[in-house]
């Protein structure tokens, strides 16, 4: 420990129980601190997210001690700070989106040259075990949120809570990636945070037309297994496209665009046959991702809140 500069002792001899989601946490050696530590751009005592009204900061070295007990690599510290940040933009409104039965669950959509790099899945089993970078990520965020808040416990919570993270597919079809949708420029490393209260599969084996598809959709997100429409204010929308799904809109000359557009248009009209009362989105977000089986496509509704993005490239 002597080779460790005297700031960071505390932290890597601190009982790593605090706010612990019931599973091991890894532990956090100096020689794996100091690599995380250097792949980051900022100062380790630098503030990266606050919370004025609650008295809540994180600091660079917090963010990697908890990434590196999550089990993070030390390479995806960049990554975790981005997540942090981005969740802190709309602190105020997260904390308060999801009372009730499940609570809120933080999912991580990582695009760029990081994906591949940390190897976080696009594809087959997107949503499911075996793959390092999305399980740690995911799960080293709402490490630092149950360590920094008191979070209520809800009826029955969620298995998103525990880690929620997946890369965007841009590498087949050419759909433009979410990070670039929303600012970012191409190349760069970025990651965007929606905070979930809801998420289904609306399973579309029926539907011969793109046009088909939308309403299958659309009826799914009014009616009973999208939600949306319990709640009276907008929400955001997170619609994660399979790969066969995508293969035909683009045979179609549908863009990712056009498709979010099209979506939207079916979600605040008149109603279709077997939905209930048209919602009022805050936004549609159609995200790449997901094997080339079956043809479903993963639903997220977010209530109260909207997606924050954090260019990963340019932490300053």
């Amino acid at each position: 420990m002597a080779s460790v500069p005297v700031q960071y002792q505390g932290l890597l001899t601190q009982d790593l129980e605090f706010g612990s989601d019931g599973m091991p946490l890894s532990p956090v050696t100096p020689e794996l601190f100091r690599d995380a530590l250097s792949r980051v751009s900022l100062s380790p005592s630098a503030v990266i997210a606050r919370d004025e009204a609650r008295h809540v900061e994180v600091t660079v070295e917090e963010a990697v001690f908890v990434a590196l007990g999550a089990g993070c690599v030390p390479a995806a510290a960049p990554v975790v700070i981005g997540a942090v940040r981005a969740w802190f933009v709309d602190a105020d409104r997260r904390l308060t989106a999801g009372p009730g039965l499940a609570g809120t669950s933080q999912v991580v959509v990582v695009n760029g040259p990081v994906r591949n790099e940390l190897d976080v899945n696009s594809g087959l089993g997107v949503f499911g075990p075996g793959w390092r970078g999305n399980a740690t990520i995911g799960r080293a965020l709402r490490l630092i949120l149950t360590s920094k808040y008191s979070v209520d416990p809800s009826a029955f919570g969620d298995p998103g809570q525990y880690s929620f993270c997946f890369a965007e597919d841009e590498d087949t079809l050419g759909w433009t990636p979410l990070a670039q949708q929303r600012g970012i420029p191409a190349g760069n490393s970025a990651v965007t945070v929606y905070s979930v209260t809801k998420y289904g599969k609306s399973l579309d084996r029926s539907s011969t037309t793109v046009a088909d598809h939308l309403d299958v959709l659309a009826t799914f997100l009014r009616g009973d297994a999208g939600g949306a429409h319990w709640y009276s204010e907008p929400v955001s929308l997170l619609v994660v496209v399979n790969f066969e799904w995508r293969r035909v809109l683009v045979e179609h000359g549908v863009t990712k665009q056009a498709y979010e557009a099209q979506l939207l248009e079916r979600l605040i009209g008149d109603a279709l046959p077997g939905s209930a009362v048209a919602i009022a989105p805050g936004g549609v977000s159609a995200v790449a991702a997901g094997g080339a089986v079956e043809t479903s496509v993963w639903c997220f509704v977010c209530y109260g809140t909207a997606p924050s993005t954090v260019d990963i490239m340019n932490l300053a």
